[in-house]
């Protein structure tokens, strides 16, 4: 007989595959994310799933030399390196450029009002330039960085992670592994098929060869040029239980968005890390409840978390099921005022699935939207049963 433990809600559905399934939603918002009606404050939730709680928000950073002892707005999210060797751009989540040494500032989208964050950037050859590209695949460029076009028109089912120069031209990288081409960069080909057991979250090209590698997050990387590509999925590639576990609850979520005309939610290794963390202290306790998600805020205005657990046999597939048939849940998952997700699976020596969802606005993305609560059930796009589990 399958069954869950700890203090959770149980869902009104008896005939799904887990009747007995617990789950939790939570949901913390900044005081200066609440909005008149339908904002976190007022959303039709239940008073012990709502927290409400203030954001730092640190002072403006202009450009610099020099990071050291800077106050920073958002997270450094890329580095691009001049052609000496000598200097190099880091590149806040805010669209802030910082140099140092050899390498010149040349403008940023500090100022600009994002619809998403920005991910990474790649230098120009003559180093007297740069682009930046954001999660919904919008690119800007600066110095003798020419645009060359971008996906920002399109509805991605995953969001951009990551950007490199090649030729005369650049690459952008998706989470899913897919690479899209501008200008004068060859597309070796994706690593959509290659079933690396983690989202990607970076590309890299080299001056000196021809193609460019792809890196996911659980440290694995592809090379693809003329000569190599991707390897393909055949059934046999040693992948955990639980990172498996990770990628299809990741994919199932943007699924989901995508279906009903929402962003993707952009893969992000710090609350990817935490979630894990946390599936792996319930499950270690054996014990379904929240984490004190308040200590999230800071790089982050608008945080939310989902949890689940299932007995030895649960599958990750029916975790999302049971969270997408819960309105608390549900809301969580499709709420426009999220930009980011982090997620993490625990396999317990018992067989039991534990399970954290880690939702983010950064801060630097100013106050979200209106939460959107009250999600309506359907569509529900992935209802396919899978055996990846514990």
């Amino acid at each position: 007989m399958r069954s869950t433990r700890g203090a959770a809600r149980r869902l009104a559905r008896p005939a799904i595959l887990l009747a007995t399934l617990c789950l939790l939603a939570a949901t913390v918002g900044s005081a200066s994310a609440r909005t008149p009606s339908g904002g976190p404050k007022d959303a039709a939730r239940p008073a012990s799933d709502v927290e409400l709680a203030s954001a730092y928000r640190g002072p403006r950073v202009i450009p610099s030399a020099s990071m050291r002892a800077l106050p920073l707005n958002a997270p450094v999210v890329g580095m691009a390196s001049t052609p000496s060797g000598r200097g190099a751009w880091r590149i806040s989540a805010d669209g802030g450029a910082f140099t140092s040494g050899d390498a010149h500032y040349y403008g940023s989208t500090g100022g600009i009002h994002l619809n998403q964050p920005i991910v990474g950037g790649a230098a120009t050859r003559s180093g007297h330039g740069y682009w930046f590209v954001a999660a919904d695949g919008g690119v800007f460029s600066f110095g003798d960085a020419r645009f060359r076009g971008s996906v920002g028109g399109s509805h991605l089912a995953q969001p951009v992670v990551g950007m490199a120069a090649d030729q005369t031209g650049y690459l952008l990288l998706t989470a899913g592994g897919r690479v899209f081409n501008f200008g004068g960069a060859r597309n070796y080909g994706s690593a959509t098929n290659s079933c690396p057991g983690a989202p990607a979250v970076a590309i890299a090209t080299s001056p000196r060869a021809r193609g460019y590698w792809i890196a996911f997050a659980n440290a694995r990387a592809y090379a693809l040029s003329p000569n190599a590509r991707a390897p393909r999925c055949s059934g046999t590639r040693v992948v955990s239980k639980s990172a498996a576990a990770v990628v299809d609850l990741f994919n199932r979520l943007n699924d989901e968005r995508h279906a009903r005309g929402l962003a993707a939610l952009r893969w992000d290794p710090s609350l990817a890390v935490y979630a894990a963390n946390w599936s792996k202290t319930m499950g270690g306790s054996s014990n379904l409840h929240h984490s004190n998600i308040g200590s999230l805020l800071g790089p982050y205005n608008y945080v939310g978390e989902n949890i689940a657990m299932g007995s030895a046999g649960v599958p990750a597939s029916a975790l999302h099921n049971n969270w997408m048939h819960s309105q608390a849940h549900r809301d969580n998952m499709l709420s426009p005022g999220f930009q980011n997700v982090g997620i993490g699976v625990y396999c317990a020596p018992n067989g039991s699935i534990w399970a954290t969802q880690e939702f983010g606005r950064p801060s630097t993305s100013g106050s979200p939207p209106p939460y959107g609560a009250n999600t309506p059930v359907y569509p529900i796009v992935r209802t396919d049963a899978d055996h990846l589990g514990c």
